[in-house]
């Protein structure tokens, strides 16, 4: 327990050599223990997520008032071996709040799925008015564990789009991006059969949510704005808005489970567990919010989307090339083209094979023996006879993959050909 700080004595700092090891020993001793990447991470003093937890549901501050400094190693290392700035002695821990490291501030998430069921009770009444089909999207099954057993949500049928365990893997692996991905296709296969999809946040106890903040960086992806919500403190709503407005994403209202004593500056509203009611002017708020920033993964998805109504056919003439291979693996997974290359078909297919990459619906085409080389070199030679081109130049160049690419667009067999990468 953290606690435990309080029984430091600080009034010998400057003569005490030992004291940065003690606190560092006592801060590691509560948060490791509970700590959900233990067995993965070590006790590292940057590496992993800590849970810190103390005896009530209360803030907790340290009664420390000084910041420590010492010759300790910078870098992975225990806390015995690093305490070069010790920032969370100046800061408050709040219960069963996770913090990504000792170094950045500690942040804390709703605290009662209660409150949160009573938030989205809340707008489903208000939405219902509007809506008639409303889909209830929990992005990681998992996330929001007991939300389901709030009064009036129980009933309701919950989407997800990926289990919380393979979404661990894909964190674990640095495979962020395909996680996103993943969570951005099931929000629009809901949007395509809802009228309206509201996404829940996380419960306090997910750690995924404070090692990737997935409630702000979701919201960005998805342009959906944010309906903050806090049960204890308006000082920590207020902490949510300045964090989501940071994060560039955007933000609807915020909803305090109690009475306001003060309105802050921006959109807020109480809110009554019981009545669950909202304001018209909130709602009309909360469904006007945009924001005018598109992340690069959600421009890519919409790109995805636009292709996959009408599959155009690329040719890509440079198929030696390991990247334009990996690149073709990519797209043939993503199915939202359809793809050419050019070359001996057995070679390709043993390079791939080798580089464990998928070309199984992808046209390969050797111009060497393709039914296509007299068609082309007879076109080429009337195009550009008058140029002084002859007959038999015209042959070679049609075998040439580049030209090769270049007819089979001209001709209409393909829409468009990529090249280039063999000088970049």
């Amino acid at each position: 327990m953290l606690e435990k700080l309080n029984n430091i004595n600080f009034n010998n700092i400057s003569n005490n050599p030992n004291l940065g090891i003690e606190v560092g020993r006592e801060i590691q001793n509560a948060s490791w223990i509970k700590s959900p990447f233990f067995s993965i991470t070590g006790t590292g003093a940057d590496r992993g997520v800590r849970l810190f937890s103390v005896a009530s549901q209360q803030p907790f501050r340290p009664r420390i008032k000084a910041q420590l400094t010492g010759s300790g190693v910078s870098g992975n290392t225990d806390f015995e071996a690093n305490y070069d700035n010790l920032e969370i002695l100046s800061q408050t821990i709040y219960p069963d709040a996770f913090g990504n490291s000792l170094r950045s501030k500690i942040k804390a998430y709703p605290e009662d799925t209660e409150v949160l069921g009573a938030a989205c009770k809340s707008l489903l009444k208000a939405l219902k008015s509007r809506y008639q089909k409303i889909a209830l999207f929990s992005p990681i099954s998992g996330g929001c564990e007991g939300f389901g057993e709030c009064e009036s949500l129980n009933s309701l049928e919950f989407h997800s789009a990926i289990d919380k365990q393979k979404a661990l893997e894909l964190v674990s692996t640095a495979q962020e991006e395909l996680l996103f991905e993943t969570i951005l296709k099931r929000y629009d296969e809901l949007q395509t059969t809802h009228d309206f999809v509201v996404c829940l946040g996380y419960a306090p106890k997910f750690f995924l949510n404070a090692l990737l903040d997935l409630n702000t960086t979701l919201a960005k992806h998805l342009n959906a704005p944010i309906v903050a919500v806090a049960q204890t403190s308006l000082e920590y709503l207020k902490a949510m808005h300045s964090h989501i407005l940071k994060k560039e994403a955007p933000f609807a209202v915020g909803l305090f489970a109690g009475e306001m004593l003060e309105k802050p500056h921006f959109l807020s509203a109480s809110l009554c567990k019981q009545q669950c009611a909202l304001e018209a002017s909130v709602i009309e708020n909360l469904l006007q919010i945009k924001s005018e920033i598109i992340t690069p993964l959600a421009f890519q998805m919409s790109l995805e989307k636009k292709a996959k109504k009408q599959i155009k056919k690329v040719v890509l003439p440079e198929s030696e090339d390991e990247r334009i291979l990996k690149a073709a693996h990519r797209l043939n997974a993503m199915g939202a083209v359809g793809l050419i290359l050019l070359g001996d078909k057995e070679a390709i297919n043993s390079q791939a094979k080798n580089l464990n990459l998928n070309l199984e619906n992808v046209e390969i085409i050797d111009p060497n023996t393709s039914h296509y080389r007299e068609e082309f070199a007879n076109n080429l030679y009337e195009l550009r006879k008058s140029k002084g081109l002859s007959e038999q130049e015209a042959e070679q160049l049609a075998l040439d993959k580049t030209y090769f690419a270049t007819m089979l667009v001209h001709l209409g067999y393909a829409h468009a050909m990529v090249s280039g990468v063999n000088h970049s």
